[in-house]
C-alpha cells in the first residue's frame, strides 16, 4: 500500500491509495518506506541472481569545472553519453552542494533547479541518486576542513553550535527531498561517502579515531532526522567507503565495514574505487553485510586519467566485474572534472573514455530502458480484498490497531505482525475475515504488550488458497515528551560506557540485563542529561539497558562489552 502518513503523539493516522505488495519484498531500513521505494529495493537486490541484466550503469553529473547550471550538466556527461551510445545509463546523481567559481564558493542552493533533471529522468524510467559534500559543522569550511572535527558527538548533542549547524544543513536537504518525494521519486541517498579514510571531516582520523559508534551516532542521528522529523519515505540509506585497495597500509585507512552503522539502518552497500582493473581485497567481507553491492564512484587509475581523454577501454569494467567481483549489481561512473586551481583535468566519466557503446550494450548491463520494478506493485483489481485504510491509536499502555475493506474475495483471516528486531517482524495475532463481501468491514486488534517508544506494525491478508499480501508498514508512538534520543558512547566498550541525552532526566533508573535476561546492575535516583556505567566485573557480551523515568516510560538500548 501507499501511504501518507501523519506521526502524531500517540497516534497515526493512515490514508491508503488501493496499492498492495506482493508477498515477497526486500524490508528497507526505514519501516515506513513508500511502496516504491521498497520495490526499488526489491529490485536492486534481486539483479545478481539472474543470468543477464545484473549491473546497472550510472553516471555522477556536477563537479568542479564544468557548467554550473543543472540542465547544463546533465547535457554535459548524460546527453553527451547518449548522442555517442543510443543509450541512457540507469542511474543518474548529483551533489546537492553547489560549487562556484568568481567567487568560489559551495553551498546548499534552491534545490528546485538541481531536483528537475532527476525528476525528469525518474519518470523516464531511470534511478537517482544523490550525494553531500557536507560544510564543516564547527567552522563552516569546506568537507575536506578538518578542523574541531574529532569528536562527532557534538553533532548529535542538542544545543550544541555543532549540531545547530548541522540541523540547518539538514533542514536544507529536507526541502529539495521533499520535493521529491511529493513528485513520486525515490532517491539513493549516500549521506557520508568515504567515511574510512581521511580527507573529510566525517571520516578517520587515525588509527583509533573516531570510534565506530561516534560514527554511527551521527548515521543514525540523520537518518532518525530526515526519516522520522522530516517524515521523508522515499531514502534508500547508501553506505558508501572507499574500497581499502591491496597497496594500503595506512592503518588509519580503516576497512570498508569498520563504520557500517548497523543493518537496520542500511539498505544498499557501495565502494568507491579508481583502479583501472578493479581491486576490492575485502569484497568477501563487503559481501557478508548482507545487502546489494555496487560501485558508489567508479574511474580509471588517477593518474592514467589526468589529461587523458579517451585512453581507458571501459568494457575493462564489466568484465572485471563479471570474472572477479560477480556481486556487484550497480556501478556510477564519476565525472569529469577540473582538480582544484590547477589547469588539469580529470577524465573520469563514460563520455570522455573508450569502448563505452560496447559496455552499455553488454548483456549484463542495465540501462535505463531496461529497468523495471513493476512486478512488485500489485493493483487492489487483482487482490481478493479492497483495504480502505489501516491506522492505530495508543491508549494507556496497549495499541489499538484498526483497518477497513470496502469488499472481500475468497478472505480467509487477517494475521498481525509486529517489529521485534531490527527489521524482524513477528507475528502477535490474527483475526478470521469475511470470506466474501461487497459491503464496508471494520476489524480491529489490540496489542497489550508495548516494550517499545515507537512500535512497528503490517497486516497480512491470507486468501483461501493460502496466497497473501501484506499492508505498508505503520507505525505507533508510544513514547512521552519526557524522551527523547540517548546515544552511547562508545558502543561496545571495555572500560566504561556515557549516556547522553537530548531531554533532562529526573529519579530515572538505568537498569542492565544479561542476554538470559537476568538483572546484573541498576543505577537509579539519575538526574541530569548524562551517566556513566562502569563494567567493573561484567563480562564481555550482549545486554539490554533500560532507561526508566519517573512516569515508568522505559527506553530500551543494546549494549555490548568487548576485552
Amino acid at each position: 500500500m501507499k501511504a501518507n502518513m501523519t506521526l502524531l503523539k500517540g497516534q497515526l493516522i493512515v490514508s491508503l491509495s488501493l496499492i498492495f505488495f506482493s508477498s515477497s519484498y526486500s524490508q528497507t531500513a526505514d519501516p515506513l518506506a513508500n511502496a516504491k521505494t521498497k520495490c526499488i529495493l526489491q529490485y536492486i537486490s534481486g539483479l545478481s541472481s539472474g543470468p543477464d541484466n545484473r549491473v546497472i550503469s550510472g553516471q555522477w553529473m556536477n563537479w568542479r569545472g564544468l557548467p554550473n547550471t543543472p540542465a547544463s550538466e546533465f547535457d554535459t556527461v548524460i546527453t553527451s553519453l547518449y548522442n555517442q551510445t543510443n543509450k541512457w545509463v540507469g542511474i543518474i546523481g548529483t551533489d546537492y552542494v553547489r560549487e562556484h567559481f568568481s567567487p568560489y564558493y559551495k553551498a546548499i542552493e534552491n534545490l528546485r533547479p538541481v531536483n528537475q533533471p532527476l525528476i525528469d529522468y525518474f519518470n523516464q524510467g531511470g534511478l537517482i541518486a544523490v550525494m553531500l559534500s557536507w560544510k564543516n559543522p564547527w567552522t563552516g569550511g569546506f568537507s575536506g576542513d578538518l578542523t574541531g572535527s574529532n569528536n562527532l558527538l557534538d553533532i548529535v548533542t542538542n544545543g550544541h553550535p555543532a549540531n545547530t549547524f548541522f540541523n540547518k544543513e539538514l533542514d536544507s536537504i529536507a526541502l529539495g527531498f521533499q520535493q521529491l518525494q511529493d513528485s513520486g521519486v525515490t532517491i539513493l541517498f549516500r549521506p557520508f561517502h568515504e567515511m574510512n579514510g581521511q580527507w573529510f571531516w566525517w571520516g578517520s582520523k587515525s588509527t583509533t579515531l573516531p570510534v565506530a559508534s561516534d560514527f554511527a551516532a551521527l548515521w543514525q542521528y540523520t537518518f532518525d532526522y530526515l526519516t522520522t522529523t522530516k517524515n521523508l519515505h522515499n531514502i534508500l540509506w547508501y553506505y558508501t567507503p572507499s574500497a581499502r585497495e591491496s597497496n594500503v597500509s595506512n592503518l588509519a585507512f580503516k576497512t570498508e565495514v569498520f563504520y557500517y552503522p548497523g543493518s537496520n539502518y542500511v539498505d544498499v552497500v557501495g565502494l568507491d574505487v579508481y583502479n583501472d582493473t578493479l581491486d576490492i581485497p575485502n569484497y568477501s567481507s563487503v559481501v557478508s553485510l548482507g545487502k546489494p553491492i555496487g560501485l558508489a564512484e567508479f574511474g580509471p587509475k588517477k593518474q592514467n586519467a589526468t589529461n587523458n581523454p579517451f585512453s581507458y577501454d571501459y568494457s575493462t569494467l564489466i568484465n572485471q566485474i563479471r570474472t572477479k567481483y560477480p556481486l556487484l549489481c550497480h556501478w556510477i561512473s564519476y565525472n569529469h572534472f577540473k582538480a582544484g586551481q590547477t589547469n588539469n583535468w580529470i577524465y573520469y566519466s563514460l563520455c570522455t573514455q573508450n569502448n563505452t557503446t560496447a559496455l552499455l550494450n553488454d548483456s549484463w548491463v542495465v540501462t535505463q530502458e531496461e529497468i523495471d520494478y513493476s512486478g512488485c506493485l500489485v493493483t487492489s483489481s487483482t487482490l481478493p480484498i479492497e483495504l480502505i485504510s489501516f491506522s492505530g491509536t495508543a491508549s494507556g499502555k496497549k495499541n489499538i490497531l484498526y483497518w477497513v475493506t470496502a469488499s472481500e474475495v475468497n478472505n480467509s483471516y487477517f494475521t498481525i505482525l509486529k517489529r521485534v528486531d531490527g527489521n524482524n517482524f513477528q507475528i502477535i495475532g490474527t483475526v478470521n475475515g469475511a470470506g466474501n463481501s461487497s459491503h464496508v468491514l471494520n476489524y480491529s486488534y489490540t496489542d497489550e504488550n508495548l516494550t517499545e517508544k515507537v512500535n512497528y506494525y503490517l497486516l497480512q491478508q491470507t486468501d483461501y488458497n493460502g496466497q497473501h499480501t501484506f499492508s505498508n508498514t505503520i507505525a505507533i508512538n508510544n513514547s512521552s515528551d519526557k524522551f527523547g534520543s540517548i546515544i552511547i558512547s562508545p558502543n561496545p566498550f571495555s572500560n566504561e560506557a556515557i549516556f547522553r541525552t537530548d531531554f533532562q532526566m529526573q529519579n530515572a533508573t538505568l537498569t542492565v540485563y544479561n542476554s538470559m535476561g537476568q538483572q546484573v546492575r541498576q543505577l537509579v535516583n539519575i538526574s541530569g542529561q548524562t551517566i556513566i556505567l562502569h563494567r567493573d566485573e561484567l563480562p564481555a557480551g550482549i545486554y539490554n539497558v533500560k532507561l526508566t523515568g519517573d512516569n515508568e516510560h522505559a527506553e530500551m538500548k543494546k549494549l555490548v562489552i568487548a576485552d
